[in-house]
């Protein structure tokens, strides 16, 4: 049996101050079909979260939520607007607490012959005040109109920006400023020939411009070859009436795609931090690349110059698809967090059609070294799909995230059961739902040791189990036991370091035995009781 490296860290565990730090992984369904937090704001005493819901009744289209939860993620009010007539969509995480208290977000309306962007702003128990539509830029009816970014303007108005479809077969960039109550001043479009743009970020500058970034892309464009498609990362400077003074797009070679920028910090010396993605097309051509792009967080000083990239390479031994979707900085320490997903392909290890997504989050210094990097797997079925959208720093010093869980294949479904569940998530500053997972980042492992630990034990409704192995088997597997030896659920093991999110709720109260198999060795083993 290979040594299991757990009496040191369960040592350290009872010394570490961020075990003072409360965690917990939750899903919601809202009563509804379909359920995604796309947004999350913190404060000292709760948190605010905005998303997607789908209804179970076929009539109503898909709407958007805000809700208020307190600082053990229990639910204390959620709202939703929905229609019979129109969708009302929150998917990115633009959600922003406002001075006089209320929050605001971004989105866009699917309409049966249109699509509009829209602002809508909440009171803190989830009352709309009011909504703004905001549709064609352009002389004709557009049938696309997204809203991506969203950010306060220094004069307390909004500016929005996104894209939308030009008439000749792409989409182009724009802004559209308003004033405090959402009424539009004045609007902006970015024009490129033979590609299309759309922007995801959008920060006030000290000189009372903006700072924008997004992505620049042609293969959807009719009969593009595959030796002439792309896909670039950009960010450009406007002044305050949204004209463009100065434009940066990322030198890839002609083979490398890179991916959009979702998430980007400009800090207080001019410097610029952003998430985006490198990845070269491995499949035959279509219409388009199949790209498997890997994380990487940029940085570039004050004249625009790159000063360090890190590479966040989650699964390396895996094919993977990978994106970043959030970026905060840290309040206390020179430091950034960032949030997002891994999809991977695993059939490779575990010789089956395996694909599962991961929820991820990273810590990288100012200095581009990777601290530590956590992902997140709820265990559902082989085909579980995690993302996380969002996250914050909380009062406590850990940090709040949300996202969702969701089966990939529809074909997995019982009747009446939920195809997709949100997921809000609270872990300590080191990013660990199992306290205490941080104190072996440092540690080089032999091949001979596992570190495995679970929590909270015991438990009432979910079980996280951390794991970490150098060498990764292709014939691993955990396994739950009852007292009489019976084997109640079970669930293959595909990734080297992990936290495991089980749900027990369905368990029986008692005494239950964790075992972790290997070629049908059993290789560690641990009790655990379900309580209620």
């Amino acid at each position: 049996m290979k040594k299991i490296y757990i009496l040191i860290l369960l040592f350290y565990v009872s010394l570490s101050p961020s075990t003072g730090q409360n965690t917990f992984n939750l899903r919601y369904d809202y009563g509804k079909a379909a359920a995604v937090n796309t947004g999350v704001i913190a404060t000292d005493s709760c948190y605010y979260v905005t998303g997607i819901v789908v209804d179970k009744d076929p009539d109503l289209r898909t709407g958007s939520f805000f809700a208020r939860f307190d600082l053990e993620g229990n639910l204390v009010t959620q709202k939703t607007l929905e229609s019979t007539d129109q969708t009302y969509e929150t998917w990115r995480p633009s959600l922003q607490a406002l001075e006089d208290g209320n929050f605001i977000v971004s989105g866009y309306s699917l309409m049966p012959n249109n699509m509009l962007g829209i602002i809508i702003k909440y009171t803190p128990n989830g009352g709309i005040l009011w909504l703004r539509e905001y549709d064609d830029l352009y002389d004709f009816d557009s049938d696309f109109f997204r809203v991506d970014g969203l950010c306060v303007t220094k004069d307390n108005g909004f500016i929005i920006g996104g894209n939308e479809e030009n008439g000749v077969n792409d989409a182009d960039a724009f802004l559209i400023k308003t004033d405090s109550l959402g009424n539009k001043e004045w609007s902006k479009t970015f024009f490129t020939s033979n590609s299309a743009e759309r922007l995801n970020q959008i920060i006030p500058t000290d000189d009372g411009g903006y700072l924008c970034a997004g992505y620049r892309y042609n293969y959807l464009i009719p009969n593009v070859s595959e030796e002439d498609w792309y896909g670039r990362a950009f960010f450009f400077k406007t002044d305050s009436l949204g004209n463009e003074e100065w434009r940066y797009a990322y030198p890839t070679p002609d083979s490398i795609y890179m991916d959009q920028i979702f998430a980007m910090l400009l800090n207080d010396d001019g410097s610029i931090v952003f998430t985006s993605g490198e990845g070269i097309d491995e499949a035959p051509w279509t219409s388009s690349p199949i790209v498997h792009p890997t994380i990487k967080l940029y940085k570039f000083n004050a004249d625009i110059q790159q000063m360090w990239e890190v590479a966040i390479d989650a699964l390396p031994e895996h094919r993977t698809i990978d994106r970043a979707t959030q970026l905060i900085r840290l309040k206390n320490e020179a430091a950034y967090i960032l949030t997002g997903y891994i999809f991977d392909d695993a059939s490779s290890i575990t010789g089956q059609d395996d694909y599962n997504q991961y929820g991820l989050i990273a810590k990288v210094s100012d200095d581009g070294e990777l601290i530590w990097q956590r992902t997140l797997h709820y265990v559902e079925n082989y085909t579980a799909s995690h993302e996380l959208n969002d996250i914050k720093e909380t009062v406590d010093g850990g940090f709040i995230m949300c996202g969702s869980n969701r089966k990939t294949f529809l074909s997995d479904l019982e009747p009446d059961e939920i195809l997709t569940n949100a997921w809000l998530i609270k872990t300590d500053e080191h990013g660990c739902l199992v306290p205490g997972c941080h104190l072996t980042d440092s540690v080089e492992l032999p091949e001979d040791l596992i570190v495995i630990e679970l929590y909270p034990n015991p438990t009432s409704d979910y079980l996280n189990i951390y794991y970490k192995q150098n060498i990764l088997s292709n014939d691993a597997h955990f396994q739950i036991v009852n007292m009489n030896g019976q084997v109640v659920d079970s669930f293959q093991h595909v990734q080297a370091q992990t936290t495991y999110v089980v749900s027990v709720d369905h368990l029986p109260i008692g005494n239950y035995i964790l075992q972790y198999m290997e070629k049908g060795v059993l290789q560690y083993s641990k009790q655990f009781a379900v309580q209620r």
